[in-house]
């Protein structure tokens, strides 16, 4: 007991030295766990989070009567250092929401449950502004950025976009003076973003828009061609 003892102790004061790099929000408890899980882990701290360190027997009775029996009073120590620990990896806007539970398992399942709630949310609102963010008054570097900047947070919230589907979805909020390049990118084989975004420069660079006119020709080929059948030919590839 002394050794193992000694070892949760050495195991703990390693954890508590960590820094914060990231500290628990509305909006990155994936982004959070994935910090902090791993160094409990590590340090062989995770049961005590997941209930299977289990809670000792408090009391015993021998001749000098009832008293705390050594594994509880060190259980005990060591789940509030955590507990302590793990708050302070948090925001005051989220810990303000949790101060009222007394163990570390208590705050991290307590945590997963607020954040799934504000996951659900916040994923409705990322879907809702993917699906209608236009590019509108926005710089080109602007637009692209923004629109993977959103896919990027619904990654993170735990509803990933596929880079077809962050393709389609960008090209749909493009001005219709951007459709040579719909039309050169739908035919294109194995598209990904990086390749959108060198032929979206190479077309459009400042001062350069007269290259559109070398495509053109193309572009009014498929004039006729509605935009939704070109981002179905786009799927396809």
């Amino acid at each position: 007991m002394a050794n193992s003892d000694s070892s949760s102790s050495s195991n703990l004061k390693n954890i508590l030295s960590i820094p914060y790099s990231i500290k628990l929000d509305r909006g990155n408890y994936r982004l959070w766990k994935s910090l902090v899980l791993p160094s409990l882990r590590g340090h062989n701290l995770d049961g005590y989070i997941f209930g299977t360190t289990k809670y000792p027997q408090e009391f015993i009775i021998d001749e000098t009567g009832k008293k705390n029996t050594p594994t509880f009073v060190y259980w005990t120590s060591t789940d509030q250092l955590l507990l302590g620990w793990l708050i302070n990896s948090m925001t005051q806007e989220v810990t303000t929401q949790l101060l009222h539970y007394e163990t570390s398992q208590q705050i991290w399942e307590d945590a997963q449950s607020l954040a799934g709630a504000h996951t659900r949310l916040r994923i409705t609102f990322l879907k809702t502004e993917f699906q209608r963010t236009r590019k509108g008054g926005l710089k080109k570097e602007e637009y692209l950025t923004k629109m993977k900047e959103i896919a990027d947070n619904l990654a993170l919230a735990g509803s990933s976009v596929s880079i077809m589907d962050l393709i389609t979805q960008t090209l749909a909020g493009l001005d219709n003076e951007y459709n040579p390049i719909v039309v050169k990118l739908s035919n294109k084989e194995n598209l990904t973003w990086e390749i959108l975004k060198e032929v979206e420069a190479t077309l459009l660079e400042d001062g350069e828009k007269d290259k559109l006119i070398e495509v053109q020709e193309e572009a009014e080929l498929v004039a006729e061609q509605p935009k939704t059948e070109i981002y179905a030919k786009l799927a396809v590839n």
